[in-house]
């Protein structure tokens, strides 16, 4: 396996092993004990932290019952995709042309200024 290949697979287990240890925290231990899961897990700065990290997460603002698991598994999906591609690019950036970190810089930037302003 060549380096770009390593490279894309680290960024999609990234990409996946947040969003899946947030919703373990949240679904598990939110599920035994709803103190934690309503103090710390959904504070303001928790949710702004969970945005920035795993931005596909927006898409669990359709289930406001935390009912629908389907919405979660795409949600982690979107987010293995964005991680992967950023990790592609940022790979042929310092290892090809340093055009390619343009456009990583500026999504990156893009997203998280959107979501320091909501």
């Amino acid at each position: 396996m060549n380096n770009f290949a390593r490279a894309v697979i680290v960024s999609v287990a990234l990409g996946a092993s947040i969003p899946i240890v947030w919703s373990l925290l949240y679904y598990g231990v939110g599920g035994a004990f709803p103190e934690f899961k309503d103090g710390l897990l959904t504070a303001s700065g928790s949710n702004t932290l969970r945005l920035l990290i795993w931005p596909t997460s927006i898409l669990l603002l359709g289930d406001p019952d935390d009912s629908n698991y389907g919405l979660v598994l795409v949600s982690v999906a979107g987010n293995m995709l964005l991680y992967g591609l950023l990790g592609a690019l940022i790979w042929m950036g310092l290892h090809r042309s340093k055009m390619y970190l343009i456009f990583p810089v500026l999504l990156t930037a893009g997203i998280w200024y959107w979501v320091l302003i909501l």
